[in-house]
């Protein structure tokens, strides 16, 4: 398990916070098969996972430094990208709390422009009604509203903690993030931490799934339905 996050890692650096989720999934089987987990036991799973996960730092914190002279350095600070974004990481970092605010508000709360009065499709091109998600990103749970369903009682299990804290992690890194994902619709960073999202809905639901909820998923395909089109054409 620690093998196939730290290949992750060397692929995408906040991988690492998957562990959380995948300690407390083998936290709760443990619970399972035994009735409970000894402090020993959570401590020696912890301590395998170790070396693997330490071993894929060190090897991409060393690729930084042979190729950017900088062990922190990804590349982003001479990336052929945007000007706004490139200024950004070399004024405050890759990662601040300059960025945090904006990163919040485009994740959770952005929504998209509407442009009153001009027709489609002149203005804004790609966007119907007219619409315009602009490229920035927007609210998770406006371009999907199923998300809503997370925000109910849980039970108190080993896994359903480290779902949580897994998120916890990866939002709170992401907060602090130099972009909030440039071209995009909707906020595509939620695929850090969309597993444990999802294994929480498949909970919450329960296995009879009640027809709001059906609808809350039919919503969520149709906004992404229009998502894919702006995107496309515009």
């Amino acid at each position: 398990i620690a093998a196939f996050i730290g290949i992750a890692i060397l692929a995408r650096p906040n991988s690492v916070m998957t562990w959380p989720f995948v300690f407390a999934i083998a936290m709760q089987i443990l619970k399972e098969k035994q009735g409970s987990v000894e402090w020993k036991q959570a401590v020696q799973w912890a301590a395998k996972t170790i070396l693997p996960i330490a071993l894929a730092i060190a090897g991409l914190l060393t690729y930084n430094y042979l190729r950017f002279d900088n062990f922190r350095d990804f590349g982003y600070t001479t990336v052929n990208a945007g000007p706004d974004i490139v200024g950004n990481i070399q004024a405050h970092g890759l990662f601040s709390p300059y960025f945090v605010p904006n990163n919040l508000y485009v994740m959770l709360l952005k929504l998209p422009r509407i442009h009153w009065g001009a027709p489609w499709p002149v203005e804004p091109k790609g966007a119907v009604f007219p619409i315009d998600p602009t490229t920035t990103g927007m609210s998770i749970f406006l371009t999907t509203p199923a998300l809503f369903y997370l925000f109910r009682r849980y039970p108190k299990h080993w896994w359903v903690w480290g779902a949580w804290v897994a998120v916890l992690f990866n939002v709170g890194m992401l907060s602090f993030y130099s972009n909030t994902g440039s071209a995009q619709f909707g906020y595509r960073y939620i695929l850090d931490f969309l597993v444990p999202l999802m294994v929480m809905l498949a909970i919450g639901v329960g296995k009879k799934v009640p027809w709001h909820f059906i609808a809350l998923v039919l919503v969520s395909i149709a906004i992404n339905l229009y998502g894919a089109y702006w995107f496309m054409n515009g």
